[in-house]
């Protein structure tokens, strides 16, 4: 394997993504300390907000990942919460990088450029020296929608990393997630119906790309906290990176990195805590529901044992599987249809 740095890093990008509450921001936070690659810190949101919107400047100002390095920035009461590391880059040169900013936005000629000359505006202020690294890495989770425009600007250089979760310990984390954040998370039928079709939909998209494309990897979430090093070797080969030592110490932008628990447990490393928790928080009615509706998932990836699923459980707590299926089919179609016309825009985008 050719280790080499290549002249330009800035064409081989690492896109990380994976379901919410997968685990890409420790995957993230890890890759944070390897010496060949320029992180981005933040989750960028790149494609979802900027691709498709008149104002660039506007949609990257307020939408994008890189509005944590402008200077002067003010959030909206509802979106305080992402500000939380913002005192983590006291020594970041936001004027500069608001310079680099404007001018990015003028001399970009198509989205790809722009993208780039962001990512290397946050460099250059980083005091980042391009010769010396191999890759960047961005990190967005559900953007595997996206997968079809990164293998058009960036080709077999790039490489796309999705970390999958137990679905059980998924849910839980979401409806905390939304808790903390004073939202409602209806424990319904219908609620865990439609979560179970986005999960699902989603990950089988992207066992699709694997098959087809060899710069494509699914990880579990699970193997990265109980058999890390392995995993992280793995990983390493597959990014065409050396494997680091550095990689067993998370960190946030050069500093050591707090966590994102939504228990609001102190960081204490690498954790096999997360594992399997939905054991002692999941009711057996949601538990019983997602296991049947996502059978074939959990099964293929390690999470129940293909003889384990207790039919007296099942009639229980009956689900109404024609419901499951008619809405399947309209997210897969609706899916379907939002791929095809991102794809269809990207070839006649206009830029300004």
């Amino acid at each position: 394997m050719n280790m080499n740095h290549p002249s330009n890093y800035l064409e081989r990008p690492i896109f990380l993504s994976g379901y919410h509450k997968s685990g890409t921001t420790l995957l993230l936070s890890i890759l944070d300390g390897h010496p060949d690659l320029v992180v981005i810190p933040e989750e960028l949101f790149f494609f979802k907000s900027v691709l498709f919107a008149e104002d660039k400047t506007k949609a990257i100002k307020e939408k994008s990942g890189f509005k944590m390095f402008l200077s002067d920035l003010e959030q909206p009461e509802w979106e305080k919460w992402r500000t939380q590391f913002r005192e983590g880059y006291p020594e970041f040169d936001h004027s500069k990088f608001n310079q680099l900013f404007e001018k990015a936005v003028v001399d970009s000629q198509s989205f790809k450029d722009l993208m780039l000359q962001m990512v290397n505006a946050f460099a250059e202020v980083d005091h980042i020296d391009p010769a010396a690294k191999n890759r960047w890495v961005s990190k967005t989770p559900m953007e595997e929608i996206y997968f079809p425009l990164m293998l058009k600007m960036f080709g077999k250089e790039c490489r796309f990393v999705y970390m999958v979760r137990d679905p059980r310990d998924v849910y839980i984390s979401i409806s905390k997630w939304n808790a903390n954040r004073g939202k409602v998370s209806k424990q319904d039928v219908k609620n865990i119906i439609y979560f179970c079709i986005y999960w699902q939909t989603r990950l089988n998209k992207v066992i699709g790309y694997q098959k087809k494309f060899e710069n494509v990897c699914i990880f579990r979430f699970e193997d990265l906290l109980q058999n890390t090093e392995k995993t992280l070797r793995q990983l390493c080969g597959f990014l065409q990176i050396e494997y680091s030592e550095m990689l067993l110490e998370p960190t946030r932008h050069g500093k050591r990195w707090g966590g994102n628990s939504v228990y609001s447990e102190d960081f204490k490393g690498i954790s096999t805590e997360p594992v399997g928790r939905f054991q002692e928080i999941l009711d057996s009615k949601s538990r019983s529901i997602i296991e049947r509706l996502l059978a074939k998932e959990m099964v293929s990836f390690g999470y129940l044992d293909g003889g384990s699923l207790q039919v007296a459980r099942a009639d229980e707590y009956p689900v109404p599987r024609h419901n499951f299926w008619s809405m399947a089919l309209k997210y897969q179609l609706r899916y379907y249809l939002d791929q095809s016309y991102i794809r269809f825009r990207y070839n006649f985008p206009p830029l300004h």
